[in-house]
């Protein structure tokens, strides 16, 4: 069956949005909940971006809270990179500024500040942890079992090393939200640590299927490209982290991991070329911030040696 959607600015006929979906016919009971899911995410970025061109004329203090927030989302959602994580992040503050009790505002403050501790983006990671503890912490007061709250929890534990915490919280998350690709980013991402590679990657292609078009999808392909590094499964290790690294070159833990993934599968030359122009792209960039991204405190043994083969394989290669 094709399926076709559209949103359609109302006052003026245009099309803002559109998006086809393709679903055997079979499948389509168990796969309405999953397109509603990645419609949802699409919109959440569209509707920021009706709001921010409605209220651009504005000056900042006559802007509501909520309207700020949601232009934040957009941005937050749009692209993951180190530019959008800041601009999203302050955009949340200045909402919060407004309106101290705006969920939208607080969960977005907590999520880009642990977030971006997740992806070395932080140059003070203490302060970065304190901000998101201190922003969680007012919206579980305010509604503890909100779907922004356990995303902002989710990520608050990753940040923090506390797989088994992230798990719980991603069990909640798809019991309560199944049809969110970022509920099954959160089991991808736990399980990856515990060393449950097998159980990881199913989730990480669930996400996917959700919501396949995001800024997000490269994430989700770099976790599961990890777990088939973790279980030696090079060559779909490489054409997953490749996808990534084509997808988001921003991200220079992508290219590292293809860059590994080939030199393990035979393939040193290419590895090579991945990381001579990792170097190039990203001069100050070395091995010291991957061991930082991909931690190991509290992390399965399974999940240590396969991090540290990788580590140790782009370093052969000459990233310092």
């Amino acid at each position: 069956m094709h399926i076709a959607v559209e949103l359609v600015d109302a006052a003026g006929g245009q099309v803002l949005w559109a998006r086809p979906f393709e679903v055997d016919r079979g499948e389509l009971p168990g796969s309405v909940g999953d397109i509603a899911g990645g419609i949802a995410k699409a919109l959440s970025i569209e509707i920021g971006d009706v709001v921010t061109r409605n209220i651009q004329p504005l000056d900042p203090a006559q802007a509501a809270a909520d309207d700020l927030a949601m232009r934040a989302w957009s941005v937050f959602l749009k692209n993951v990179g180190q530019q959008s994580f800041e601009q999203s992040r302050q955009l949340f503050e200045q909402a919060l500024a407004r309106d101290s009790r705006s969920v939208r505002a607080l969960a977005g403050v907590s999520l880009t500040n642990s977030m971006s501790v997740s992806f070395g983006y932080t140059g003070d990671k203490d302060a970065s942890m304190r901000r998101s503890q201190h922003a969680l912490a007012r919206l579980e007061a305010i509604d503890p079992t909100a779907q922004l709250t356990l995303i902002a929890r989710a990520s608050h534990l990753l940040s923090s090393a506390d797989w088994a915490g992230q798990f719980a919280v991603s069990e909640e998350l798809i019991h309560d939200f199944p049809n969110d690709p970022t509920s099954h980013h959160h089991r991808c991402s736990s399980l990856l640590r515990l060393a449950r590679f097998e159980d990881a990657i199913p989730a990480c292609d669930r996400a996917i299927r959700i919501s396949p078009h995001e800024s997000r999808t490269p994430v989700w392909h770099a976790l599961a490209g990890m777990n088939e590094f973790m279980r030696g499964n090079y060559a779909a290790a490489v054409q997953r982290a490749r996808i990534a690294a084509t997808a988001n070159a921003k991200v220079p833990s992508f290219a590292v991991l293809l860059a590994a993934a080939l030199a393990q599968d035979g393939h040193r030359d290419d590895a090579q070329r991945v990381i001579d122009e990792l170097r190039q792209r990203n001069p100050n960039f070395d091995s010291a911030v991957i061991d930082a991204i991909w931690q190991t405190t509290n992390a399965h043994p399974k999940f240590v040696e396969g991090r540290d083969r990788l580590i140790a394989t782009v370093r052969e290669l000459g990233l310092p």
